[in-house]
């Protein structure tokens, strides 16, 4: 292919974007759309880099360009992690870095939290997009394939794909965020503006009208983000297509994309300074790419803290955007050196790939060594916590589920049927609710959503729920909460269970520490800090709050169970006596300490 000016001024459009957002720059709080830019850089690119190679040489040339600055970037980000980071932030480096290294990163991170969501410590979480791009490069030679078996078959993958985006994204937006099934057809949109001759030649036409059509399209990729922020036309954290990510939004980015690409950029422009100093930065992407994030994060890491994104003084974000690429000019310099392209060679990958495992898996068991029991404990509480709800891959098997089953009983026709609802504290008593429940032969029902009976335009209500309990036979619902108050439609539910003789089991809340439990045990060992614990009595009352609303609802088919015998005296404790915390976070209780609760399940199900 011969070189096109235009494309990387393209990728320097897209890297801006995405360097600013991750500086978090507030004009540029959309700027994760140059992720969408690239994916159709990368179609349009693969389809016209295969179309004049072979398989061999098309795989050689894509891990010449990628896999050595790649792996270098992750194996560097081992060695100083190992060197700042205490052992729970770096025990989640290496997990991340393992993903990474099996260009999986995307799965990873899908299955762990959303990309906006900053509770854990995630110096790679811009891999995910690179791990979609790899995944897309593996299969550029099938699709190339069908595509010459059937010219029709890149369309009807490309619908099918942004339909099912689309349509998950009001299921689970983090599916269709982090899955390459529903980002394929930006790669796809790229692929068919290179592949339909059509499209080919339009970028080389030389007149006035057109000049003035790729200035327009160019104008419009240019500000549609800000245009985004303005009309506040993208809500990260709505499941609608509409106005959700990856939705409507990302398809008017792509498809404008694809437009800059077929009419091209005036030569005027590209020849001009501006233009070739974005030229210039575009050719520089990938680097900045790789090193800007973990820079970021490295820099502003607090100990047994959540990713951080914001800088406290904007001199010092300026000075470090200066040396993010400062390095990263020197970094390709490095990984583009003849010596790095004599040690780096596909020959030698998997000796590199077993090396970094090694390694880094090393590293880890060190950095644990240095840790005295009761220290190692305490980070590890963060760690120690049940799996999300139901699982995420009955979100794509089922993503229409409302209900799952937390165990299969062999004899199921003979347990008691039971469901446990809740919130997010429910979500962190389940396991071991479930353990007794399978012992004493009942089958245990749980709800997909994390927001049942909260009122809100998606989550489930009462009556819903008692459709689905019906079909499923249950007889008897346990129900917890971090709170009732102010939550009318759980009240709505206890009422029709009772005219239903549905038995009611209600778990009082949890007593709240009100700290981040882990985080100020370790700085309380650490820097001698006193822990000032929860009074039992600030507890009891709010406990008797939600008491008298429940009582004033004179329920015969309702039995309330206290908890803070479980954890209280005259205060509330938050660890056990070995160091592990009860809590991993500020409220949610750990495997741990839900197994404190152990007697109180018995206690309600037998």
């Amino acid at each position: 292919m011969k070189f096109r000016r235009d494309i990387e001024i393209i990728r320097a459009i897209a890297i801006i974007n995405v360097f600013f957002f991750h500086f978090g720059v507030s004009f540029f709080q959309y700027g994760f759309l140059g992720v969408d830019i690239f994916f159709v850089i990368s179609g349009f690119l693969m389809a016209t880099i295969y179309e004049n190679t072979n398989f061999k040489e098309y795989f050689t040339r894509r891990f010449n360009r990628l896999i050595p600055p790649y792996y270098l970037t992750i194996f560097i980000t081992i060695i100083i992690s190992f060197l700042i980071l205490e052992y729970r932030e770096f025990k989640e480096t290496i997990y991340q870095t393992w993903y990474a290294l099996s260009f999986i990163s995307n799965i990873g991170y899908w299955l762990d939290n959303t990309y906006f969501n900053k509770d854990n410590f995630k110096p790679l979480l811009h891999m995910w997009s690179l791990a979609i791009e790899f995944q897309f490069y593996f299969i550029v030679p099938f699709i190339a394939f069908l595509i010459r078996k059937n010219k029709y078959f890149i369309l009807i993958i490309f619908f099918t794909s942004l339909g099912m985006c689309f349509m998950i994204t009001e299921v689970s937006p983090k599916t269709s965020f982090f899955m390459i099934f529903f980002r394929i057809w930006e790669f796809f949109l790229g692929y068919i503006i290179a592949n339909y001759a059509l499209f080919k030649k339009v970028h080389l036409i030389n007149n006035f009208k057109k000049d003035i059509i790729s200035i327009i399209f160019l104008l419009i990729l240019i500000v549609a983000p800000f245009f985004a922020i303005h009309f506040s036309l993208i809500n990260i954290h709505s499941s609608s297509f509409i106005e959700g990510h990856p939705g409507i939004f990302s398809l008017f980015i792509c498809i404008i994309t694809a437009l800059v690409i077929i009419f091209g950029i005036p030569l005027f422009i590209q020849n001009s300074s501006v233009g070739k100093a974005l030229s210039y930065i575009g050719s520089y992407s990938y680097s900045i790419y790789l090193l800007h994030y973990p820079i970021i994060i490295l820099y502003l890491y607090k100990p047994l803290s959540v990713t951080i994104l914001e800088f406290q003084n904007n001199y010092i974000m300026i000075v470090l955007m200066a040396i993010v690429i400062g390095i990263s000019y020197f970094f390709q310099k490095f990984t583009n050196s003849l010596l790095i392209k004599k040690l780096f060679t596909i020959n030698r990958y998997f000796y590199f790939l077993l090396f970094i495992f090694v390694f880094s898996y090393g590293a880890l068991f060190i950095k644990a060594g240095l840790l005295n029991t009761t220290e190692l404990n305490i980070q590890n509480g963060f760690f120690d916590k049940t799996s999300y709800r139901c699982g995420k891959i009955i979100r794509i098997i089922n993503p229409l589920a409302k209900l799952c089953s937390l165990n299969n009983l062999l004899e199921e026709a003979n347990a008691e049927k039971i469901i446990l609802i809740g919130d997010s504290h429910a979500d962190a008593i389940k396991t071991s609710f479930t353990e007794i429940a399978s012992k004493l032969n009942k089958k245990v029902y749980f709800i997909v959503q994390n927001d049942p009976l909260m009122s809100k335009s998606k989550s489930i209500n009462a009556k819903n729920l008692f459709k689905k309990m019906d079909k499923y036979n249950i007889s008897h619902a346990i129900i917890h909460y971090s709170s009732i108050l102010n939550r009318p439609e759980i009240v709505n539910f206890i009422k029709l269970a009772n005219k239903k003789n549905i038995k009611i089991s209600f778990i009082m809340p949890i007593p709240r520490p009100g700290f981040v439990v882990p985080r100020e045990m370790y700085n309380a060992m650490k820097y001698n800090k006193k822990i000032i614990p929860s009074r039992t009595e600030d507890y009891l009352l709010e406990h008797n709050k939600v008491k008298n609303i429940l009582n004033n609802l004179d329920i015969k088919n309702l039995k309330t169970f206290n908890v803070h015998q479980y954890f209280c005296a005259d205060y509330c404790k938050y660890s056990l006596e070995d160091g592990s915390p009860l809590f991993y976070d500020s409220h949610h209780l750990t495997l741990s300490g839900s197994n404190l609760l152990k007697p109180l399940f018995i206690q309600i199900l037998e």
